[in-house]
């Protein structure tokens, strides 16, 4: 018996610690302000940089950053709206082989993809395939939020290669 209550002090002691350490990691608290996507795309890639994100590209024309996440180039759009209800885009984006551009093969192929997965859409344009999806918030988006979005994200786009990976090899550079 003493060693039961042993066991339970000792977890009892330890969980105001493991709250501790969980509150300690507090998630960085995103709002967009301001009136265009050039002004949302500035505080994006701050809070990027802040987190020690590599990013690789900012072009604040067309309000884009690309950034490494697990070793996988992304390109980031955030969407402002003056209704609150913002979004960052996410995208990955292959070149289509010259043989498939415009071919039903590669278009029946992303067709398959959008049909089979919901994790955003895929679409061609051109002889670029692109995999895109969006955080949608109200505001405010933390980093933990933008963190598990750009975590699923890539994930996602990840399965669907490897399950699919003699078709991308075949239509894809």
């Amino acid at each position: 018996m003493k060693r039961v209550l042993g066991i339970g002090f000792a977890l009892m002691m330890a969980l105001p610690m493991l709250a501790w350490a969980s509150s300690s990691t507090q998630s960085t608290q995103f709002t967009y302000t301001g009136s265009d996507n050039s002004q949302a795309l500035t505080m994006l890639v701050s809070l990027l940089r802040d987190h020690d994100i590599e990013v690789i590209l900012v072009n604040e024309e067309a309000a884009l950053v690309v950034i490494v996440w697990d070793g996988h180039k992304i390109l980031l759009e955030p969407r402002f709206s003056k209704d609150g209800l913002d979004r960052v885009v996410a995208k990955m984006m292959f070149g289509v082989k010259s043989t498939y551009i415009g071919s039903s093969e590669v278009i029946a192929f992303v067709n398959m993809l959008n049909v089979s997965y919901n994790m955003g859409c895929t679409y061609i344009e051109g002889e670029i395939l692109t995999f895109m999806s969006h955080a949608t918030f109200l505001d405010t988006v933390t980093w933990d939020e933008l963190k598990a979005f750009l975590d699923f994200f890539s994930d996602s786009v990840m399965a669907m290669i490897v399950k699919h990976v003699d078709n991308i090899i075949k239509y894809l550079h």
